[in-house]
């Protein structure tokens, strides 16, 4: 499954049925992600910063050449213009909110078949509002500033007296932790 954020917006999901190689990736990315972000506002896209990990077909040779024409040096990642190290501190919405975010809601009962995951993940997708990644939005700029201040070392646990937690389907706060 392939899923994004841009700005206050979920891209996807889409749903990859195979196994995923630098082909199929490469498929995603020139015939399936223009389609995702057709709703962008075309100065939003002409901006926009594509991010993914280290996963071996977001790496390849095809997939770097393409999003390198694409993005130019707007990019990031293995072999990119701007490296993503491994073992980063989580620092993406994704990383650190949406797929802690869709396990919880798919998995508050195990689903029956395929289709009944890939049902279940397009609704909770589909349930994050605008206001929650606005939040979410809010709480990358305090982890920015924390990562920063440790030298890019792990950070979550000095996160200058607040860590984002996950209440309920609707509810998000922040409550004081208290490292010293």
């Amino acid at each position: 499954m392939w899923c994004g954020i841009v700005n206050h917006h979920i891209i996807g999901p889409f749903f990859i049925e195979v196994t995923l190689n630098s082909h199929k990736y490469l498929n995603l990315l020139t015939d399936h992600l223009p389609q995702m972000l057709e709703d962008v506002p075309l100065q939003t896209r002409r901006n926009l910063w594509y991010q993914h990990d280290g996963f071996p077909a977001h790496s390849a040779r095809i997939t770097t050449a393409y999003l390198q024409g694409l993005f130019k040096n707007r990019w990031i990642g293995r072999r990119g213009p701007v490296l993503w190290p491994a073992r980063s501190p989580d620092l993406t919405p994704l990383d650190f909110f949406l797929w802690g975010k869709l396990k919880d809601t798919v998995y508050k009962d195990i689903p029956t078949t395929p289709e009944d995951m890939q049902r279940r993940i397009t609704a909770a997708c589909a349930e994050i509002s605008t206001e929650m990644l606005e939040r979410i939005q809010q709480s990358l700029h305090s982890r920015l500033e924390a990562c920063i201040e440790a030298g890019g070392a792990h950070f979550e646990h000095k996160l200058l007296g607040y860590s984002f937690v996950y209440l309920s389907e609707s509810s998000f706060f922040f409550i004081h932790l208290f490292f010293f």
